[in-house]
């Protein structure tokens, strides 16, 4: 089963844009338009995800590969808000936008080798 249209490539290049946008130096508008891309991409990201991997992993491991998800979701719902907690307090807001952009290249990077991944 094959779910066309339902893929995220548009939602990672969205996360990967709003990040770069909170990152470049200019307006606060820029900023602002940055983390709403940012926000309206992420939005759909793990549903979709979740909802594609029998067809990335077979339905036969379906089951052990959300829950793998699930777990690294609340993983990251720690690690990423503390890290960047860290970074502000340590370097300044200036360290915001570019400390966005290290999870959203990661996430890029992984679904780029591991997204397409076909297996029975």
């Amino acid at each position: 089963m094959t779910h066309r249209g339902r893929h995220p490539v548009c939602a990672v290049a969205g996360v990967v844009s709003g990040a770069a946008m909170t990152a470049l130096p200019g307006s606060v508008a820029l900023t602002v338009a940055g983390l709403l891309l940012l926000g309206f991409a992420s939005a759909p990201l793990f549903p979709l995800l979740t909802h594609t991997t029998a067809d990335r992993v077979g339905p036969a491991r379906a089951d052990r590969a959300v829950g793998i998800q699930v777990a690294a979701s609340k993983i990251g719902a720690a690690a990423v808000p503390a890290g960047l907690g860290l970074l502000v307090q340590h370097f300044g807001t200036g360290a915001w936008g570019p400390g966005l952009c290290v999870p959203a290249v990661l996430l890029a990077v992984a679904y780029g080798l591991f997204g397409g991944v076909r297996r029975p």
